[in-house]
């Protein structure tokens, strides 16, 4: 089969901005480009039809279903990536946003005592004044939400719109994806530089308010479903009742040895409380592809019982045991998400894995042919197969000395028999 470079951007959308509507609400590490879900959702499925994203990130799929009149069904382990994808997706009318806007920049106005949340480190990476600031505008948007001033879905919209503004209002670095006081923002606060998390958090609501009356606008008439599956498991998918199989398949996983997503925002976890140091270390050690592993899981060499990329974690396994497991047990749980991908895609269905090959100690992983190569041997064959170049996507340059930049996305188009 020959591989074909995709060119999503030029080829198909092109007049698509990367950002448009809610896409840009919210930064999100390594998420794909919605040309790539917009592309297989047109070419496959039908309106009215179902497409499941079961590492759904911030909801990119998902949205461009909606948009598309297809329903979508999400899955993620990131609770702030969920409440992210549930934000883009709920279209809200215009004057209820208008409404709730004047209420909280009214409570904004005025003073009051604001609860200081407590987690590691906190004055480490915000001065005295942004963690005044940040607890008043959590304060404020929990006390109209309680006091039924807002409902659920505007105050979801609020919580990504404050936490859009916390790196911003931080001397953690907001061109690093990950967590990190550069020497630039140590500079800073060494100079006292004062941050303005309140304007930072009006301009945010001022800007993605607008986007979400055009999204409104743009799904009147559509009767769509949104749905984020619960379990956040995409080892163990559970249907909702209305969906007996899915019509389509678009995901983007994690790489072996995956970018850091729970520490990359740690500081928005810990400020929303959709975590605590301890449910942050079980995240990150139930993630696929993670480092976060026992040191009795890699005492000994462990085979996926594919050749090639099992030659691979035995010659890792000689300089580097953990190494060796962090590959081994991300080509174990991907097979059985494809499993799972194949028993709730209806036959002849769609699933398009997008994903990069990444370098584990200088060893070039093969990714893409290995999951092919799963795939086939778990009731899937192959459609098509390609590339799309990446192009200012918020990567980290490199993990460590021994890993490299992922310059490419690869496509990889199944189709389940």
């Amino acid at each position: 089969m020959r591989c074909k470079n995709f060119k999503f951007r030029e080829n198909y959308s092109s007049d698509m901005s990367s950002s448009y509507l809610t896409h840009g609400f919210h930064s999100y590490t390594a998420k794909f480009i919605p040309h790539i879900p917009r592309y297989f959702i047109e070419k496959y499925t039908h309106e009215g039809e179902i497409v499941l994203d079961p590492f759904a990130g911030s909801g990119t799929t998902l949205l461009e279903a909606n948009l598309l009149g297809r329903h979508s069904l999400g899955i993620d382990i990131n609770p702030l990536a969920v409440i992210i994808g549930k934000a883009k997706t709920t279209p809200i009318k215009k004057q209820k946003l208008d409404q709730a806007q004047e209420k909280l920049f009214k409570q904004l106005s005025k003073s009051f005592k604001s609860e200081i949340p407590d987690f590691p480190n906190i004055k480490y990476w915000f001065d005295e004044n942004s963690i005044k600031e940040l607890s008043k505008i959590k304060n404020a948007i929990n006390e109209l939400y309680e006091n039924d001033e807002i409902d659920k879905s505007v105050k979801t919209f609020f919580d990504v719109c404050f936490s859009s503004i916390i790196r911003k209002s931080s001397f953690a670095d907001p061109f690093n994806p990950k967590t990190y006081c550069s020497p630039r923002m140590r500079k800073l606060k060494e100079e006292g530089h004062k941050f303005n998390p309140i304007q930072y958090f009006k301009n945010s609501v001022i800007r993605n308010s607008k986007q979400v009356s055009m999204l409104n606008d743009s799904l009147k008439g559509k009767k769509v479903k949104t749905y984020f599956i619960p379990t956040n498991n995409t080892l163990d998918i559970k249907l909702p009742s209305w969906s007996k199989k899915v019509d389509l398949i678009v995901t983007s996983p994690p790489y072996a040895n995956a970018q850091e997503y729970f520490r990359n925002f740690k500081l928005e976890l810990f400020w929303l409380n959709l975590v605590d140091r301890e449910s942050l270390l079980k995240l990150d050690k139930n993630q696929i592809g993670g480092e976060n592993h026992a040191a009795l899981n890699y005492k000994t060499l462990q085979k996926t019982g594919y050749n090639d990329i099992d030659k691979i974690i035995r010659n890792l396994f000689l300089n580097n045991k953990k190494s060796s497991y962090i590959v081994y047990k991300y080509f174990f749980n991907m097979e059985k998400g494809i499993r799972e991908y194949r028993r709730v895609l209806k036959k002849g269905g769609h699933c398009i894995i997008v994903i990069g090959n990444n370098t584990v100690r200088g060893v070039r992983i093969p990714i893409s042919k290995t999951l092919i190569e799963i795939a086939r041997n778990n009731g899937f064959k192959l459609h098509d197969y390609g590339y799309d170049l990446i192009q200012n996507r918020k990567f980290m340059t490199k993990r460590n000395n021994d890993a490299d930049v992922i310059e490419k996305d690869w496509i990889i188009d199944l189709i389940r028999v």
